[in-house]
């Protein structure tokens, strides 16, 4: 049995092939070239990610010694940036920049979190929304 080619339907030898030998090539370029459609939870987390990113330059630009050792860092990474109440808890306050600490190395964000995993999480959040400096 054999089939037409979908574009010019030219007849294939091979009944598998959806196109002729010309225009299989072109198939390929045409799929990759589509623009693919990006979904509304996507769009939504790139806007909050280009958000935070702004709010990082903010802080970074206010603080640039690690809150743990005062050591100077010249350039942020996304680890530099710590949290101090979790961003799935609290949503409210994750471009809030009272609630970023930051710090030199992965180490120093472990423990970031470490010694505010015991503590009063209603007294750090007030602490937080009053702009208080927060002990950690």
């Amino acid at each position: 049995m054999t089939k037409y080619c979908k574009i010019c339907w030219k007849l294939n030898q091979n009944p598998l092939i959806k196109y002729c030998m010309e225009h299989i090539g072109l198939q390929n370029t045409l799929k990759m070239s589509k623009l693919r459609h990006i979904s509304f939870k996507k769009q939504k987390r790139l806007n909050s990610t280009w958000w935070e990113k702004e709010v990082f330059k903010k802080v970074f630009n206010s603080k640039k010694k690690c809150i743990i050792c005062n050591k100077y860092v010249l350039e942020p990474k996304a680890w530099c940036f710590a949290h101090i109440l979790n961003k799935k808890d609290y949503p409210y306050l994750r471009n809030f920049t009272n609630n970023i600490a930051f710090v030199c190395s992965i180490e120093h964000h472990q423990e970031v979190d470490k010694r505010i995993a015991w503590r009063n999480k209603k007294e750090i959040e007030t602490q937080i929304l009053n702009w208080k400096i927060i002990k950690i």
